[in-house]
């Protein structure tokens, strides 16, 4: 049924949106948890701030989560269908290591959070995304 109602490109596209979002479940579950240990600590631990650069950095990298979505629905050929495996692949091996650190940090929750949120449809858009490229012959 599935398959009547999408086409692969539509598939993959998807899956990663729903990594995207994934990605922004763990930002705000991290959020959370750091200003409930801020607050519980009455202000006793260092406050997080960000200048400039920081700012863009992270700006920049919660952005690039849509390079391979919309790859996926406007890019033809090898070389977009091999970008969306190679982004889709770094974003997901990068946030999957920064929640195992974050949860070693601040606790087993956020990387739990981290695993479900984004490694797992993360999984599932790299198999997708690899059927893609395996089926358009590149």
């Amino acid at each position: 049924m599935v398959d009547a109602i999408f086409s692969d490109r539509q598939r993959v596209a998807l899956l990663w949106l729903t990594t995207a979002l994934g990605g922004l479940i763990y930002a705000e579950i991290v959020s959370v948890s750091y200003l409930n240990a801020y607050v519980r600590g009455k202000g006793a631990m260092e406050a997080e701030t960000f200048d400039g650069p920081a700012l863009w950095a992270l700006s920049i990298a919660y952005a690039i989560w849509i390079v391979p979505a919309l790859l996926a629905v406007i890019g033809r050929g090898a070389i977009a269908n091999w970008t969306i495996l190679v982004v889709g692949r770094f974003l997901v091996l990068t946030n999957t290591l920064d929640s195992i650190g974050d949860g070693i940090r601040d606790g087993g929750h956020i990387t739990a959070t981290g695993l479900i949120a984004i490694t797992l449809p993360g999984l599932f858009a790299l198999l997708a995304s690899w059927r893609l490229l395996r089926n358009s012959g590149a």
